[in-house]
């Protein structure tokens, strides 16, 4: 799951930082993938980058910042939203690692 349930950052700032936290140990080193959504009125094209993130726990680790890239477009604008999503790799699905609600709400200025 993620720390906060929403994040907020300017488009000026060029990333947003988020922190992960996983429930459950595991012995092996697993990788939980961040996907961003176009789900609000941000634009991937515009707002932010589409690109997963990657961001690998090691054995005994249960908390891990990732972050994401913001696109500012300088244009005028109110608030904006887009989504991340955790994903978990099977290694991780197979030691039974979980985290929680994995959605999180972004919000641009």
């Amino acid at each position: 799951m993620f720390n906060d349930s929403t994040y907020c950052g300017a488009e000026e700032d060029g990333v947003i930082i988020v922190t992960i936290i996983a429930t459950g140990v595991a012995s092996i080193p697993y990788t939980v993938v961040v996907i961003p959504s176009e789900s609000g009125s941000a634009s991937e094209v515009f707002d932010y980058s589409n690109e997963t993130v990657k961001v690998i726990f090691n054995p005994e680790e249960t908390v891990k910042t990732a972050v994401v890239v913001i696109n500012p477009d300088c244009l005028r604008e109110g608030l904006e939203l887009f989504n991340l999503t955790l994903s978990l790799d099977s290694d991780a699905l197979a030691l039974g690692v979980t985290l929680g609600d994995p959605i999180v709400k972004l919000w641009l200025k």
